[in-house]
């Protein structure tokens, strides 16, 4: 289970890295002050001696300045700071029991802000109590405000057919369709420059290193096709490549010639795969393609 955890918190710092805006520039679009709050923390141990990593959860958690987060009176070593996340190391010294962890990034009221956090084991749920007997009916109270609209309820039975009734107004648009079956493949793109990397370099859970795929000869008007599995972490890890130790790491690209598929939902047997195809049209000659795999959180 920690190392589930884990896995979750690093896949959820490459997310956030990439598709969530920063806590400055919502403030500047909503036109209000922004507030740092802490919304949720998690508490792993991953090492025998005890230490581990504290990951906080919130909003705008980096406003004003880079973030000092205290457990008590202990000041913890911050490794990744985020508008929405934080990942901290946990000393062994750290004992079980109840901690008042704050972070701040600044003096005013908006620039920090405090959680009770208990550390350690937490017990079993209890068995739930005997219903006690009903209480009397008490006076009828004061109507109250109108409550706010609910969901919406499921579709019922389609009913007879009315009369036709007079046009209405044009209705709002409805959602959005299922999505439709695959197209055709098409020809092979030129290849594009490589790009920036856009997040920090992941933490790897497991690293496969020269991996080779070869494709013999294909036959006239053919095509050679070879596909391998390589299982490289626990279930919900993020699959990275790159084709030589000096490039930088890359999620899945598709290419006519190579398909490189990461497997993240393979839950049931706990493990994520990575998965390659390769396609060789070439009738004399065998195709080759190395690279490294690492699965990441």
């Amino acid at each position: 289970m920690l190392c589930r955890n884990a896995l979750r918190v690093l896949c959820a710092v490459f997310i956030c890295t990439i598709f969530l805006p920063t806590p400055d520039a919502s403030a500047a679009r909503g036109g209000t002050a922004p507030k740092l709050t802490i919304e949720a923390v998690w508490v792993d141990r991953l090492e025998p001696d005890g230490s581990g990593v504290v990951t906080i959860e919130g909003v705008n958690l980096i406003y004003g300045g880079s973030p000092m987060v205290t457990l008590g009176d202990v000041r913890l070593s911050v490794n990744y700071a985020g508008g929405e996340l934080i990942i901290a190391d946990l000393p062994a010294s750290i004992t079980d029991g109840d901690y008042l962890l704050t972070v701040s990034t600044g003096d005013s009221q908006n620039q920090q802000d405090e959680y009770d956090l208990s550390v350690g084991a937490t017990g079993p749920v209890g068995p739930q109590g005997d219903e006690g007997p009903q209480g009397e009916i008490g006076d009828t109270g004061p109507v109250g405000p109108a409550g706010p609209q609910g969901e919406r309820g499921i579709e019922g039975d389609m009913g007879s057919i009315g009369p036709k009734g007079p046009e209405g107004p044009r209705g709002i648009s409805g959602a959005v369709g299922p999505v439709g079956p695959t197209g055709p493949e098409g020809p092979e793109g030129p290849q594009g420059a490589p790009g920036e990397p856009t997040s920090p370099l992941p933490i790897a859970v497991n690293m496969v290193e020269n991996i080779s795929v070869t494709a013999g000869p294909a036959p006239l008007f053919g095509e050679t096709q070879v596909n391998e599995s390589y299982i490289c972490g626990g279930c919900g890890s993020v699959v990275y490549w790159r084709q030589h130790s000096s490039a930088p790491w890359l999620t899945t690209v598709e290419s006519f010639i190579v398909n490189y598929e990461d497997v993240v939902n393979d839950c049931e047997n706990t493990r994520s795969l990575f998965r390659v195809r390769l396609r060789n049209y070439d009738v004399f000659f065998s195709k080759t393609v190395s690279f490294d795999v690492m699965c990441a959180r």
